[in-house]
């Protein structure tokens, strides 16, 4: 396999940000984005079609977009692979004057990894093809469990996606709460966290008598591992394309 790298710009902001310092930043980043570091990174991926005789591209996500003036301008098919809502995900919004959603439409195809984003998909490109095929899951990565069920009475609940609102770890740890009161669980917090999400952690901990119950774990080595240690997994993101999780 021959992988060439490239620079690849995240072409979104932070909506819920009104400094001024930030609508600064967010014009020079989109200026920048535009005249330079496009046209570089189309430059660059243009020629690795040319040299390599490439007739598909294959766009993989919805907050980038580079590749694609390349494969118009080389007569390639575009694939574009959306895999997550952008605005209702992550509260962004696309860079004044670069807007993906505007090539999408002229795109040979969409892959939707959701009904759901499928819909919002074919309302944004309604003349273009868009199709949905699922993340497949391989049921080895789960089952069977490392602990067959019911040698123990604790139930092992984790969640991985770090300590974040946008995951809505607090809204599970809430439910923790209500639940540790009626039956013995053990909770896992897997993935990234800053120094203030852990503060807030281990507040939320001391203030509710967790800090027996729930544990958090870092980045794991194996998540699979870690599904085949526990009985449930929590997603609590309150917008999130399902096959992505899985």
């Amino acid at each position: 396999v021959i992988v060439h790298e490239a620079f690849i710009p995240w072409l979104v902001y932070d909506s819920c940000n009104h400094s001024m310092l930030y609508r600064v930043k967010k014009a020079v980043k989109a200026f920048t984005y535009r005249f330079f570091a496009l046209p570089f990174t189309e430059h660059v991926i243009g020629r690795i079609i040319r040299e390599n005789g490439i007739d598909i591209v294959h766009i993989g996500g919805a907050v980038i977009s580079s590749g694609y003036m390349a494969a118009k301008k080389n007569s390639c098919k575009v694939v574009w692979h959306i895999r997550e809502y952008v605005q209702e995900d992550y509260a962004l919004e696309f860079l004044p004057s670069i807007n993906p959603y505007e090539k999408m439409q002229n795109a040979d195809v969409l892959i939707c990894v959701s009904n759901a984003i499928k819909k919002k998909m074919s309302s944004i490109c309604p003349n273009t093809d868009v199709i949905t095929v699922y993340n497949g899951i391989d049921t080895s990565l789960f089952y069977p469990k490392n602990d067959p069920a019911g040698t123990s009475s604790t139930t092992r609940i984790m969640f991985a996606g770090g300590i974040t609102e946008l995951k809505g770890t607090f809204v599970a740890l809430e439910a923790v709460a209500a639940v540790a009161k009626v039956v013995p669980i053990k909770f896992d917090i897997f993935g990234r966290a800053s120094n203030e999400a852990l503060e807030r952690l281990s507040v939320f901990c001391s203030e509710n008598d967790l800090e027996n119950i729930v544990e958090y774990k870092g980045m794991a080595q194996s998540i699979a591992d870690e599904y085949r240690s526990h009985d449930i997994q929590i997603v609590a993101s309150k917008c999130e394309a399902f096959g992505r999780v899985t």
